[in-house]
Formats: structure tokens, sequence, C-alpha cells
């Protein structure tokens, strides 16, 4: 699947003219095994149709591939592809997996309801088939629960990240590093403080020593001993 990727971005990121980069890009979309499309979305000459009005629903429609979900091509149908030219029902399929690696992420599982409730499916039929192909493809890492109708999930594959989310993420990961730095300062202070308790001298017989007196032992026996001389 990643050399799939690296011909396709080398291909569009070639083009010059509009169209070449849109029939380029076309191409891509509709590539079974090019999952991923961010580092071409990111291409200068593909970012230009966004520009152009005849292109400007290409454009959107290969953000929805990149970050977005099925649910999202659907609401914006009419503005982005209202002849219903530009998706076929391979790359329907296509988005359709992808809106399944979304679903899965942070999740141990995710029951049939809620995957073809998203999907706006009805064939379980379908459902199952494409479940399969995330597998055997290994953007989920997992196995199909058919009897209990679920996906079991160990790992999915990390989707592209909406411009927009990326303030949020940083924020997010902001606030997780204060609470990590809080909780390592809150921790040396501890450790500092019950060093500063014990006053451990650096010798190892005065270790021993103490360690005795801290355990309230008077007479040790030779296996105290033997023990107490492993510190």
């Amino acid at each position: 699947m990643a050399e799939e990727i690296r011909k396709a971005v080398s291909k569009v990121r070639a083009c010059v003219s509009l169209e070449e980069t849109a029939a380029a890009l076309r191409e891509a979309l509709k590539h079974p095994k090019v999952m991923f499309l961010g580092e071409i979305l990111s291409l200068d000459n593909v970012q230009a149709l966004q520009r152009d009005p005849t292109t400007q629903g290409l454009f959107r429609l290969t953000q929805i591939f990149s970050y977005g979900t099925i649910h999202h091509y659907q609401n914006e149908k009419e503005e982005i592809d209202g002849e219903g030219k530009e998706m076929t029902e391979g790359m329907k399929e296509k988005l359709m997996k992808l809106t399944i690696v979304s679903l899965c992420g942070n999740k141990r599982s995710v029951d049939y309801d809620t995957l073809m409730h998203n999907l706006r499916v009805s064939d379980m039929t379908l459902l199952e088939t494409l479940l399969l192909d995330l597998l055997i493809d290994g953007l989920v890492k997992g196995r199909i629960d058919s009897e209990n109708k679920l996906l079991e999930v160990d790992s999915v594959a990390g989707r592209d990240v909406d411009p927009k989310d990326l303030m949020r993420l940083h924020q997010a990961l902001s606030l997780w590093k204060a609470k990590s730095d809080e909780s390592i300062s809150l921790l040396d202070l501890r450790l500092s403080s019950f060093s500063s308790s014990l006053s451990l001298p650096s010798s190892s017989s005065s270790l021993n020593s103490q360690l005795r007196s801290l355990l309230h032992i008077q007479s040790p026996g030779a296996h105290s001993d033997e023990v107490m001389s492993n510190f």
C-alpha cells in the first residue's frame, strides 16, 4: 500500500496544468490501495484546485477522503458533486472503509449497528466484506465477531487530521504535558522529602545500620545478615 501511495504522490506532483493535476488526482482517489491522501492534498498544484470553480468540488472531495467520512460526503454532495460524476461505486466503498477506520479510533470494539448507522447501509453482508478487506489490508487489526455482531479492535491505522482540529489537538497535548510536568514535580518533591527524612549516609555499613534501626532489628541472625548485605 505504501508503494502505491508513493507512486500516486509522484505522479500528481509531476503535473503542471490544472487539467493534468485534476486527472491524476481523480486516478489517486479511485485507486483502491491509495487510502491516505494527506501528502497529495498538501501539494501546491493540488492546493491550486480550490481556487478554480471547475475543480473546487474535486478539491473538497479530496479533503473528505483525507480526513472526512461518508457522512461529510452525503451532507455536501450537492455542492461538491451535484451530478454525481466524481464519486464512483469503488470510491464510495473506499470512503466507507475510511469511515470505519475513523469509527474504530480509540475503541476496543464497535458494534454492527453503530457501523451501519454511520455508513448509512443496511446490508450486513456488505459491512462484513468491508471489515474483512480492512483486516486483510492491515488498516484495522482485530477480529470479526459475527455471533455478537461486533468488530473487536486491537489497533487501527491513523488518518490525516483536519487542519481545523490541529489547534484543539495542540491544546489537548499541551494540557496533558502540563499535568505530566506537575505530576513529575510532585513526585520529585516527595522523593526529596523522603530522602531527607532518612538522612541516608553514603557508606554501606552505616546504611545497613540505619535500615536495621528502621526495621527494629536488634540481633539479626545469619539469614538477616545475608539479606542486609545485599544493600
